[in-house]
């Protein structure tokens, strides 16, 4: 319910483009980035026309079903000018969690603020709670590879 509402919000600032993603600004993107909860908050950097990224939505989607307390996130690096092509994969893949469709295009402005080390490369997925935060360059080819990452990295 924290998270309906949390999304709700979000979307309040954010222009909502039909039933399946909103737009979200720069700005509310490092308002989520940067919460400090106890839950583990996922955020995955994607677009549609990158098949690594495609391939790893089902593991991601599995690992949240599967961990308590985990908030996922979809940010998309899509075009704003084809988010026909969004709205299909979101249905497609039958995506419950939240899929946001970055307005601002100039990643220069905010990559940095995301992660100093990102080279801008995509899939790319920013994992973090209270207490640590590790950041994944790359595609995940399975589930274990997602749990072996929250493993080594945040589960100190």
């Amino acid at each position: 319910m924290k998270c309906f509402f949390l999304v709700a919000l979000i979307c309040l600032g954010s222009e909502v483009v039909g039933q399946s993603f909103c737009t979200i600004s720069k700005e509310n993107l490092y308002e989520i980035v940067s919460r400090e909860t106890d839950s583990l908050y996922v955020i995955n950097f994607w677009a549609t026309w990158c098949a690594p990224c495609v391939a790893e939505l089902p593991f991601l989607i599995e690992f949240a079903n599967q961990t308590p307390r985990v908030a996922l996130y979809f940010i998309s690096l899509d075009f704003l000018s084809d988010t026909a092509r969004l709205k299909k994969l979101i249905a497609h893949q039958k995506i419950k969690y939240p899929v946001y469709l970055l307005t601002e295009t100039d990643a220069n402005v905010w990559i940095d603020k995301i992660e100093t080390q990102w080279s801008g490369a995509i899939p790319a997925t920013l994992f973090y709670s209270r207490q640590n935060k590790y950041f994944h360059e790359g595609n995940f080819a399975n589930l274990d590879d997602i749990r072996n990452v929250v493993q080594k990295h945040l589960d100190k």
